[in-house]
């Protein structure tokens, strides 16, 4: 169809710390033609300051930026109900007092401080 549109989705897996911009696209056309579209997404117009309404600047679009940071502990938590034996839903009522282990988990690759 000539206006087909079409989500794709990109997987990635940085290999060290820094900003990722997406610029644009290639691909190849039926297999033969290659195509290059980059994008151009503007950000929001600026209005805090004369200069800026009259000469319509604006501002950076970061949609497509990503900031990959270094490696750290990612704190997981697992709450047990103790009348609980199973690791089926549960349900209190306001106010109920229960009896409960908290689990803390580091699931990162540095140790937690």
């Amino acid at each position: 169809n000539p206006l087909e549109q079409r989500l794709i989705r990109l997987r990635f897996t940085p290999k060290r710390t820094g900003t990722i911009e997406i610029f644009g696209i290639s691909f190849k056309l039926f297999g033969l033609a290659p195509v290059l579209h980059h994008f151009t997404i503007t950000g929001k117009l600026l209005n805090s300051t004369k200069e800026q309404r009259v000469t319509g600047m604006r501002s950076k679009d970061m949609r497509l930026t990503l900031n990959c940071l270094p490696q750290s502990s990612w704190l997981g938590a697992e709450i047990r109900v103790a009348e609980n034996d199973e690791l089926d839903e549960v349900n209190l009522v306001p106010g109920q007092i229960v009896s409960a282990e908290l689990d803390l988990i580091n699931n990162g690759l540095e140790a937690c401080s």
